[in-house]
């Protein structure tokens, strides 16, 4: 048991729990959860993101935009600004998306400045930063602040895995590969690790173990991350 029904940490609990199903391909369920959390705590921000990450896994873009802005409204946490920006792209309101990152860069790069003005704040954000500058298109940001994280925890696999993508974006294949073997040393099967991980190794010449990767990410939860499934399924198209 987490703790009591309805106080924050135990339906915290409930929506991490929630991710844990929604990130295994198992959607029923994961929306069992966050619709439970948020029976409990209502307007519980974080469960309306998951909800509408859910409603997003199912197209109902509408529902997963209103979801999300409820949320904010709620909670001033970037997550929730970035996670708009692809709603709105897979809604076609390419505008709307574009202030979305924006104002996601902007909230994260206030924070980043505050962690190096305060250290004992002890949360750095360069490694979201990195992937919020991806979206922007500033593949030159994306790299410094990749870099900075990676200078803090140079043996940690999710800085691995940003290091890889934003070499990947850059077109520097080689390099995102040796930063993404470190991020595959632990197995995991995350589809967005997977997927990326595939995507990397068709350009380095490994196509077919490239390929078997973004099959098993595509199978898997093709929901978790709109940009890499796109770029997965336009190359198991060309086959």
């Amino acid at each position: 048991k987490a703790g009591f029904a309805g106080l924050e940490q135990t339906e915290w609990s409930r929506v991490a729990l929630g991710h844990l199903y929604e990130v295994s391909g198992r959607l029923d369920q994961a929306q069992n959860y966050y619709q439970q959390a948020l029976v409990l705590r209502p307007n519980y921000a974080y469960a309306l993101a998951g909800l509408a990450r859910v409603a997003a896994a199912r197209h109902d873009y509408a529902t997963a935009i209103q979801d999300l802005n409820l949320a904010r409204a709620t909670v001033k946490d970037y997550a929730f600004t970035d996670e708009l920006v692809d709603v709105y792209r897979l809604n076609h309101q390419p505008e709307e998306a574009r202030k979305m990152a924006r104002e996601s860069v902007a909230m994260l790069a206030d924070a980043a400045q505050q962690a190096n003005d305060n250290e004992q704040l002890g949360h750095y954000t360069d490694r979201e930063l990195a992937y919020a500058y991806l979206k922007t298109g500033d593949l030159d940001k994306a790299l410094e602040h990749a870099k900075i994280e990676y200078g803090r925890r140079p043996d940690n696999i999710d800085v691995n895995e940003t290091l890889a993508w934003v070499y990947y974006k850059r077109g520097d294949y080689a390099q995102a590969q040796q930063y993404m073997q470190v991020a595959r040393r632990t197995h995991s099967q995350n589809p967005v690790l997977l997927g990326r991980a595939g995507l990397i190794l068709t350009k380095i010449g490994q196509a077919a173990e490239g390929r078997a990767l973004i099959e098993k990410a595509v199978k898997t939860a093709p929901y978790l991350n709109p940009e890499v499934t796109a770029e997965g399924e336009n190359l198991l198209a060309a086959r």
